[in-house]
């Protein structure tokens, strides 16, 4: 079955791992990004034909339609903001950003 979406899962811990499963069980996970290497290490063990990347950049960002991110909350808005820049759509966990002054483009 080809996928219906190609999205990127942001930060794969608790509950981005929610995000993963849920996009597995529509065939729309395209793939994931998340710093921790063993984190990284358990994805592709437990989804072999997962795309899984060590760091957000403009080259993996052309790779997906939409992205969701699910990182510590201080990281939020710096991710959201790139993604944007480079015209994707996003799902961002709450919150967006940690205070209003932080959240300027």
């Amino acid at each position: 079955m080809k996928n219906k979406h190609n999205i990127c899962v942001i930060g794969a811990g608790k509950w981005g791992l929610n995000h993963v499963k849920t996009l597995i069980e529509l065939n729309a996970l395209g793939g994931v990004v998340e710093k921790d290497k063993n984190i990284l290490k358990i994805i592709s063990k437990k989804f072999p034909h997962c795309k899984t990347y060590e760091e957000l950049n403009d080259i993996v960002i052309k790779k997906f339609e939409g992205f969701i991110i699910a990182t510590e909350p201080s990281s939020h808005f710096q991710l959201a903001k790139q993604i944007i820049l480079n015209k994707k759509p996003v799902l961002v966990e709450k919150p967006l950003t940690l205070d209003y002054k932080s959240s300027k483009i």
